[in-house]
């Protein structure tokens, strides 16, 4: 077995990763189960080093962190290797240009904490683009960013929060802009223990936009109180997002509530987590994008 050999400082030193983007990728993906020294400094081994630098070589190469968060150390090696073509970037035509120099403006902004433009660029985002454009084409993929950024380290933690914050705003305003439908409602949320609510928040901003009633109810929410709002409310689908919540605490939490739920309501999990779930009751759809969604919200 592999010994401990190196202090966090000097495997991001040799990984290339920061400090902080090793304690996410620990925390949040698992990547590493480091041994402690006798003073409570984190000690990491060989295999570590390794995996840690794989990642890095993958993320600067344009992998996401989605796409190789749950690749074990050989799946990692084979897609580092040279032959291997890095992931294609959809080429950018005359609708995309505007919108990706929008999102590039904007986490700039957010890079320099200088949240009053981050707030213009969006105003002058909202005055260029439908609403649904600027949450497909803006929104999501800025959030998306941003949490790549974060998680390599390139985005410190206060940016991150002040980019969320903005961003709630704006979409806590496009959900009450919305006509309030009369088909039975969607319920948007997120499993207790599960703290980011943005992707719940853009979930029910796109079910609104389609023209039904979406409610909101915010992030870490036990089971049982899922279940007691879908039946006052009346509501015949529930939409959870897991983002960074554990696998096994999200996939107990899913199976609680489909056993509270009537067999009658639709029950469909999203967000940067799901890739991790193997164990979901057989009532539960995964989507695994916003256009998973809209077409499920056609059906």
């Amino acid at each position: 077995m592999s010994q401990p050999l190196y202090r966090i400082g000097a495997l991001a030193r040799l990984s290339g990763l920061s400090t902080h983007a090793i304690r996410v990728w620990e925390r949040r993906y698992g990547a590493a189960s480091p041994q402690r020294a006798p003073g409570g400094a984190r000690l990491y081994t060989e295999i570590d080093l390794q995996r840690f630098q794989l990642i890095k070589r993958l993320l600067d190469r344009g992998y996401s962190t989605r796409a190789i968060a749950n690749l074990d150390l050989a799946q990692l090696t084979e897609l580092a290797q040279p032959e291997r073509a890095p992931p294609l970037e959809p080429i950018a035509n005359e609708q995309s240009r505007p919108a990706r120099a929008v999102i590039e403006s904007l986490l700039d902004a957010i890079r320099d904490m200088d949240v009053e433009s981050a707030e213009r660029v969006l105003t002058r985002a909202s005055n260029e683009l439908s609403p649904r454009e600027l949450v497909l084409r803006v929104v999501a993929p800025a959030l998306e960013e941003i949490g790549a950024r974060w998680a390599r380290g390139n985005l410190c933690t206060a940016s991150e929060h002040a980019a969320s914050a903005l961003l709630r705003t704006r979409l806590g305003a496009l959900l009450s802009a919305q006509p309030v439908g009369s088909a039975p409602p969607v319920i948007c949320t997120t499993p207790s223990g599960e703290q980011h609510e943005l992707g719940a928040l853009l979930v029910a901003v796109l079910i609104a936009m389609s023209g039904r009633r979406a409610i909101f109810l915010g992030a870490n929410l036990p089971a049982e109180q899922i279940a007691e709002a879908v039946r006052m409310s009346g509501a015949t689908r529930v939409a959870i997002s897991v983002v960074v919540l554990a696998p096994e605490d999200a996939q107990r939490e899913l199976h609680h509530l489909s056993k509270l739920l009537p067999a009658t309501v639709d029950l469909v999990v999203g967000g940067r987590g799901v890739a991790a779930l193997t164990q979901l009751p057989g009532r539960v759809r995964v989507l695994g994008s916003l256009a998973a969604l809209e077409a499920w919200m056609e059906e």
